[in-house]
């Protein structure tokens, strides 16, 4: 039964994880629910493949905003996240390890857990530093231009260097995503 339960917790992360737009509160749900899922589930590799889904959950799956243009920014701020190949290495290291550590978390509660708030940490600064940098390219494109659908796209382009996806195509699609999600809510 333990492990349903561990199921079911990794669910609720991640969901809560998507949910939560403060990225500090983020990495406070994320870290409750590597604890549960080390405490609920024993078999070390099914712990690895949670953990590597559950630490780049935020980024794979950008849910629709209510407001467009912070829906876009927070869209493509994840997508030049997740195509960020220091990311992509420091979570699948982490994941990793924090994987195989996790079910000793019975044995060793304290060890592991700090172990599990420093992984975390270290890749909140990463995840914060992206964030940033993405937004003062933002601000610093926004100050020669005043369209800022346009100052979003430069800013992704100049972050996803040697990208073969069209960056107008993405951000015509999202708005088009937008205003289907926006007329199905008022429709309710």
């Amino acid at each position: 039964m333990e492990p349903f339960f561990g199921t079911v917790v990794f669910l609720i992360g991640i969901v809560l994880n998507n949910w939560v737009s403060s990225l500090l509160l983020s990495r406070l749900i994320l870290i409750l629910t590597m604890i549960g899922i080390g405490f609920l589930i024993k078999n070390p590799y099914a712990v690895v493949v949670l953990t590597l889904l559950l630490l780049p959950s935020r980024y794979i799956y950008t849910p629709v905003g209510k407001d467009m243009l912070r829906d876009l920014r927070r869209f493509l701020s994840n997508r030049a996240m997740i195509r960020n190949k220091t990311y992509l290495t420091l979570v699948g290291t982490a994941g990793i390890f924090l994987g195989f550590a996790l079910p000793a978390i019975k044995n060793y509660p304290i060890s592991i857990s700090v172990v599990i708030v420093v992984a975390i940490a270290v890749i909140y600064i990463v995840e914060y530093s992206n964030e940033k940098a993405f937004n003062d390219r933002v601000k610093m494109v926004l100050g020669n231009k005043s369209d800022q659908i346009e100052a979003l796209k430069i800013a992704y382009e100049k972050m996803v260097l040697f990208s073969s996806t069209d960056v107008d195509d993405l951000i015509k699609n999202r708005i088009e995503l937008f205003k289907n999600v926006n007329e199905k809510r008022k429709v309710k």
